[in-house]
Order: C-alpha cells, then structure tokens, then sequence
C-alpha cells in the first residue's frame, strides 16, 4: 500500500476508535438518567468518571517528567508557564474544597494534574541547578541530538537546486 493509502486506514481506525470509546464511556451515563435509572447511578458514574480522570491526567506528564530525568535538564520547559498554571490551578482546587465543598472526584484530578506539574518544574529545576552548581556543561538544548560541529548553517539559496543536502 502507499503511505496515503496507510495514513487514511490510520486515521480511519483512529476516528472509530473514538467513536467506539466515547459510544462505551456514554452508556452508563444513559442508562443513569433514563426512567429506570436513579440519581445514586448517575453520581456513582459521575464518581467513576472522575477518577478515570485522575488516572488519565496523572499519565499526562509522565512523559515529560521522564525525559527531564532522562536528559538531566529542563529542555524545553517553561518554568513561568507550568509554575503560573500551577498555582492557578492550586487556587481553583482551595476553592472547589472549601467555598464550594464539592465532592473528590470534581476536584482531585486537578490537585493530580497541577501536582504533576509541580513535578515536572522540580525535576527539570534540580537538575538545572545541579548542572549550574557543579559547572559541568550539560546536554544541549535541542530537539535532534547532533554532534557540534557537524551541521553547517546554509540556507538553500546558498549552493544550487540540490547540493545544499551535502552540507548537512
């Protein structure tokens, strides 16, 4: 098959796969509301949502925690935005728990969410700043590892239609 042909199969699985989760996950919740079901089923759903949520939002930044440890820095991080966030988010849960007294499930995934953030900044700052203390020059920055010195910097109207892909 061509790669066109394997992309729209891809995108084709992906999108009834979708369909056929969000189809299952709606079930419970149209079995709670109907005549026969009760308000107890629909907050035991609502519940059970909720801590799927939790799970889902504490696998969120796994990836990034693990390739902060992985590389021994931050990366691309962005201490402002993850802190701020963080911290507004810490707020909105102080609220949700004593101004609205609304139930765990409404606001444990946000103290989940935002403490994995927390995390994110700890582990990239500890190793910034342990790289800054010792002097030693960690890993670059950069999206693809290369070797400096080993790409020059060209831009295409630098060489003709075609050997500019030699310099690199």
């Amino acid at each position: 098959f061509s790669s066109g042909v394997r992309k729209r199969r891809s995108l084709a699985f992906g999108l009834w796969a979708q369909v056929g989760v969000i189809s299952l996950a709606s079930v419970p919740a149209l079995v709670a509301v109907s005549p026969w079901g009760t308000c107890q089923r629909f907050r035991d759903y609502a519940n059970v949502v909720g801590f799927l949520n939790t799970v889902l939002l504490c696998c969120q930044y796994v990836p990034q925690i693990y390739v902060c440890y992985a590389r021994k820095g931050s990366g691309a991080v962005s201490y402002m935005t993850l802190g701020f966030d963080a911290l507004g988010g810490y707020a909105m849960v102080l609220y949700k728990v004593f101004a609205t007294h609304e139930r765990l499930s409404s606001w444990l995934p946000y103290l989940i969410f935002h403490s994995s953030e927390l995390a994110v900044i700890a582990v990239a700052f500890w190793f910034d700043f342990t790289r800054k203390g010792k002097g030693a020059r960690g890993r670059d920055k950069t999206l693809l590892p290369y070797e400096p010195g080993t790409v020059e910097a060209h831009s295409p109207g630098d060489h003709e239609a075609g050997d500019w892909h030699e310099a690199m």
